[in-house]
């Protein structure tokens, strides 16, 4: 063991009775690094006994050389600056095992201000080391998940200062990136917003604004709420309360779905419009879809075999109209007819497609369609197109909107086939109930309703009218020797003689076997003699068969003040009627 020197002797006792109980390593060497003392923390950490170090050199004690060697320039330092600094140092244990050392070393001086050996304090900073990692790993671990949210997050103190913002804040607010830093109250924050012109705030209303939009975002709500700013964007917000008393939020962007909202609602407005055809509903839902969409075309084709038929179409400088024809294969439609499911393309140009007769044709870039399906049955397809590529990449969201938009389209398109057939089964009923099935006349039901609405007419205005009433002469004769089918096309002969006597604002129908009727309105008694004359002579000239002339008696009654209905005029000329055929038959007789 070197000697001491007489300075360190004398200060042995003192220092060791003033080291013992300190928890951190103290060792003192001479001016060669050999150990001449160290206390019973230094043992401890280092694990040695007291005989194995003193008057050994400290460079067992370092993990290597160049430790051993930087504290020596250190001491060095230390001489010419006698201003102790710490530092860290890698240390080696009597087991081998390291560990990091925070150390302060100092210059012992003797009485003439000479080095007379060298005080290192030494703590066993390792397990600080390690929480310290561990919180800087934990911080980057936070400061990487709010980074890889899509949300914007931002966190204020109980002052309501902000604490942190991740980018995507930065990112939906640029204006915002010079007050993003600690300790700028929310209030100026939201006071920057209003004045950048972030929101839609009404003239003179932006101090009450920023007054609610303070308070709350000081009692946050339950539940999020939306917000809107001036250049069409949506944000969801969402705001808590922290356990520290202060505010965590987030600002989600909804555009997408919002604009799938207002589409919803809009294609809901759309079909409850009692007053658009099926056509204009159509046509509003394609604007609709370009309009969403941002795609300046829009269809609904018609697929029949390998022909594609624009039935609606919604498109700039009508170069595209509805009618038009194309070959299936022609056309990008052919692949959702393969698929069955919506299929579209962002740039056509980047893809195998740019072979497709549709771009070599059209060159149209972009493309979104889904097929139409009518009572379960393929009908064609809805499809929205551009000829310039679609600034971003079509989402899910875009499809389900477009699936929805065809399924609609398939409804309203079904829905008209129903209602199509529904009022060609009413006409259908209609003709049944008013029309003559064997002449196409009107029947008796028919006939007697057109006369009492004509005769209410006539006696409220006081215009003439007339009524004839008409029998084919004989008629069962016909039946009798050339049959029945030959007697249905007398009549259907003399229906057409009837019709085509009068004119269009009169009534002709069949009320009987061969009896017919007619209404003439605004007639006097001369000029329906006149009408019947000209039916009688018609007929007359029918000749079905060589073997049998057909010949009609007609009578002919003007209304007056003795008939008090229709059915009295009738009667008149029914009276009429019989009267011709009592003189003879083939004649006209007056009531």
């Amino acid at each position: 063991m070197p000697s001491l020197p007489d300075s360190l002797l004398e200060r042995r006792a003192f220092i060791s009775a003033v080291f013992n109980d300190v928890p951190d390593a103290i060792v003192v060497t001479d001016t060669e690094r050999r150990v001449i003392l160290l206390n019973p923390a230094a043992e401890r950490i280092f694990g040695y006994r007291p005989e194995e170090l003193l008057g050994q050199s400290t460079r067992t004690l370092y993990e290597s050389e160049a430790e051993y060697r930087r504290l020596g320039e250190l001491y060095a330092n230390q001489q010419a600056q006698d201003k102790p600094a710490p530092y860290v140092l890698e240390y080696r244990r009597r087991d081998g095992s390291l560990f990091p050392g925070e150390t302060v070393a100092g210059v012992i001086r003797d009485e003439d201000g000479a080095t007379a050996g060298y005080l290192g304090i030494v703590r066993d900073v390792g397990e600080r080391l390690r929480q310290e990692e561990s919180a800087r790993l934990a911080h980057q671990r936070l400061e990487d998940a709010l980074e890889s949210l899509d949300a914007a997050f931002t966190l204020w103190d109980a002052d309501d200062r902000l604490v942190l913002c991740n980018q995507r804040y930065v990112e939906f607010f640029p204006g915002r990136e010079p007050l993003a830093r600690p300790g700028v109250p929310f209030e100026t924050m939201a006071r920057h917003g209003v004045e950048q012109g972030d929101f839609v705030v009404p003239d003179g209303e932006r101090e009450n604004w920023i007054r609610e939009r303070v308070e709350r975002h000081r009692n946050p709500p339950a539940v999020p709420f939306e917000q809107r700013t001036r250049d069409g964007r949506w944000f969801a917000v969402s705001e808590r309360r922290t356990r520290d008393g202060g505010i965590a939020a987030t600002r989600t962007e909804i555009t997408r779905r919002k604009r799938a909202e207002l589409a919803l609602a809009s294609l809901a407005a759309i079909g409850s419009s009692p007053d658009l055809t099926l056509d204009r509903k159509i046509e509003a839902l394609l604007t609709l879809g370009c309009q969403h969409f941002d795609l300046p075309i829009g269809i609904v084709s018609h697929i029949q075999g390998d022909t594609y038929t624009v039935r609606n179409v919604v498109a700039p400088g009508g170069e595209l109209t509805s009618g038009m024809e194309f070959p299936v294969g022609d056309t990008y439609c052919s692949h959702v007819l393969v698929t069955n499911e919506p299929v579209s393309w962002r740039h056509v140009g980047f893809t195998d497609l740019r072979e497709h007769p549709c771009y070599q044709r059209f060159g149209l870039e972009a493309y979104l369609g889904a097929p139409v399906a009518v009572a379960g049955a393929r009908y064609g397809t809805i499809n929205f197109s551009s000829p310039e590529p679609r600034s971003g990449e079509f989402i899910e969201a875009d499809l389900d909107l477009v699936r929805l938009f065809a399924l609609w389209v398939g409804h309203e398109l079904e829905r008209q086939q129903a209602l199509d057939a529904l009022n060609a089964a009413r006409g259908d009923l209609e003709r049944l109930a008013t029309v003559d099935e064997l002449t196409g006349l009107l029947n008796r039901r028919a006939l007697l309703q057109a006369g009492r609405r004509e005769f209410d007419r006539a006696r409220r205005y006081r215009n003439a009218m007339c009524v004839l009433a008409l029998d084919v002469d004989f008629f069962k004769n016909v039946n009798d020797t050339l049959g029945h089918a030959a007697g249905d096309r007398v009549l259907q002969q003399v229906a057409r003689c009837c019709q085509g006597g009068v004119r269009s604002e009169d009534a002709v129908g069949r009320i009987g076997g061969e009896e017919f009727a007619l209404v003439l309105i605004e007639i006097t008694r001369d000029g329906a003699r006149s009408v019947a004359e000209r039916i009688r002579a018609a007929i007359e000239a029918l000749k079905d068969t060589p073997e049998a002339p057909v010949t009609a008696s007609i009578g002919v009654a003007e209304m007056s003040e003795e008939d008090d209905d229709f059915e009295a005029l009738l009667a008149r000329a029914d009276a009429a009627l019989y009267l011709a055929k009592e003189r003879g038959r083939n004649r006209v007789c007056l009531a």
